[in-house]
């Protein structure tokens, strides 16, 4: 049942490919917000294409700072 509703959820993601924008964006966002590496990348992915992201799913606290003054739209599952 577990893998079924993974499966079921990965039609809602978005697979944005990793391109050089998306790498010098991740440099500047670690720069800017002091992020760790795998977040920086995952906001840097967000970022650069907003008009495909409805929601940017965090639990993390300073990332979801950091997406937030990148005017991202969160969802972070444990305020529901």
């Amino acid at each position: 049942m577990l893998l079924d509703a993974i499966f079921n959820d990965f039609e809602s993601y978005k697979i944005i490919p990793f391109t050089n924008e998306i790498e010098d964006s991740a440099h500047n966002l670690i720069k800017i917000y002091q992020l760790k590496t795998l977040d920086a990348f995952q906001l840097a992915s967000c970022t650069i294409q907003k008009e495909l992201i409805r929601e940017f799913v965090s639990c993390d606290k300073k990332l979801i700072k950091a997406a937030l003054e990148e005017g991202i739209k969160i969802f972070n599952p444990l305020n529901k």
